[in-house]
């Protein structure tokens, strides 16, 4: 949850208005995704988009996952995600619901009860209802002018798509599995650069858990290519 906390903060502190928007037409915003959701300063769906399911799960490296039901966690979310939706004035008891009971909302629900605040089709269509809206940010109320807006398309480099892939939960563990037999296998039998692909391994799995850094994964490789 670490990143999506961190997600929330950078949000929170923006002095521009951020716009959250479930797309394309039937997407899906579940767990983290709404968490992001509610949490700025506009949300909005597309049609057939759902969003919920926010109980906190646990990943098996071999597989699977287990959903969290420890009350000291539970609860921190809870109040956590409920804080969220005061701040931009929704639904609290929903937001209660998204963790306690996995709710789930699709898109006239969400609008119905308070949850977002917008529905649109299409990028365009979006920047054309939400156009006029006084939304609060952390430097003062700001009025958007968005209907002629510029929009600006962000295409991920290589380097976003991998750290995409590792760092799905699943992948993540599976890694750290490898790295562990890859490991015991290099010092079992030196020579055949097991313990350098072990630790490699371990170090991408650990940075999919987002407990190290990318800047932390090229120190250890560049020393890793100097005793290799």
């Amino acid at each position: 949850m670490d990143s999506t906390f961190k997600i929330v903060s950078i949000i929170e502190n923006s002095k521009i208005p951020v716009i959250g928007y479930v797309y394309p037409v039937g997407g899906k915003a579940w767990s983290a995704g709404t968490i992001i959701l509610m949490s700025c300063h506009i949300a909005a769906m597309s049609p057939g988009s759902v969003i919920g399911s926010c109980q906190p799960v646990s990943f098996n490296p071999l597989g699977g996952s287990e959903p969290i039901n420890d009350t000291k966690i539970i609860n921190a979310l809870t109040t956590y995600l409920i804080e969220r939706a005061r701040m931009h004035n929704r639904n609290e008891t929903a937001a209660r619901s998204f963790v306690e009971k996995n709710l789930n909302l699709g898109v006239e629900d969400a609008l119905r009860n308070g949850v977002v605040e917008f529905i649109a089709s299409s990028i365009d269509e979006l920047l054309k209802v939400v156009d006029g809206v006084q939304v609060h940010t952390i430097s003062g109320d700001v009025k958007l002018n968005t209907e002629n807006a510029q929009i600006v398309s962000f295409t991920p480099g290589l380097r976003v798509n991998i750290l995409k892939i590792i760092c799905e939960p699943t992948i993540a563990y599976l890694l750290l599995l490898l790295g562990l037999y890859a490991l015991i296998f290099g010092f079992a039998t030196p020579g055949y650069g097991g313990e350098a692909v072990g630790a490699i391994l371990i170090v991408l799995g650990l940075i999919g858990l987002g407990l190290l850094s990318v800047n932390i994964l090229s120190l250890i490789l560049i020393g890793l290519g100097a005793i290799l």
